[in-house]
C-alpha cells in the first residue's frame, strides 16, 4: 500500500466515525423531542426542564465539530484529486456544501443558545435533528 492509499484510508475512517456520531446526534435529538413529548403528555420523563438545554446546546457542538470534520475531509479529498490532477468540480460542490452545513450548524447552535438563555425554551422550536 502507498501513501496515498493509507491517506485514503484515514479519510475513510474518520468519515466512519464521523458518521457515527452523527448517527449518535440523531438520537440525542430524538430523546430530547420525545422527552417533550413525554412532558406535554403529563408521563415520565427522560429528562429535567434544566438538563434539556444543556443537552441540546451540547448537541449543536458536537454538530458543529463535526461540520468542520467533514469540511476538512472534503478539502482533503479535493486537494488529492486536484494533484492527481483529476476533475474536482464535484469536490468543489461538496466542499461548498460542507460550508453551508457548517454555516447552518453555527447558527442552530446560536438560536439554541440564545433561546436557552432567554429561558425560553421551546423543544420544537430549536431542535432540529437534520443539523
Amino acid at each position: 500500500m502507498n501513501k496515498d492509499d493509507n491517506s485514503g484510508l484515514v479519510l475513510l475512517d474518520a468519515s466512519l466515525i464521523g458518521t457515527g456520531l452523527f448517527i449518535v446526534s440523531l438520537f440525542i435529538s430524538m430523546s430530547i423531542i420525545y422527552d417533550e413529548k413525554q412532558k406535554r403528555l403529563n408521563k415520565t420523563r427522560l429528562y429535567d426542564d434544566k438538563m434539556v438545554p444543556k443537552i441540546s446546546i451540547s448537541n449543536k457542538w458536537l454538530v458543529v465539530v463535526l461540520s468542520i470534520v467533514f469540511l476538512y475531509i472534503n478539502y482533503i479529498s479535493t486537494n488529492r484529486e486536484k494533484e492527481k490532477g483529476g476533475n474536482t468540480s464535484n469536490l468543489n460542490l461538496q466542499v461548498i456544501a460542507s460550508i453551508l452545513a457548517l454555516i447552518a450548524a453555527i447558527i442552530a447552535l446560536y438560536t439554541t443558545g440564545e433561546s436557552s438563555d432567554a429561558g425560553d425554551v421551546d423543544v420544537v422550536d430549536i431542535e432540529n435533528p437534520e443539523l
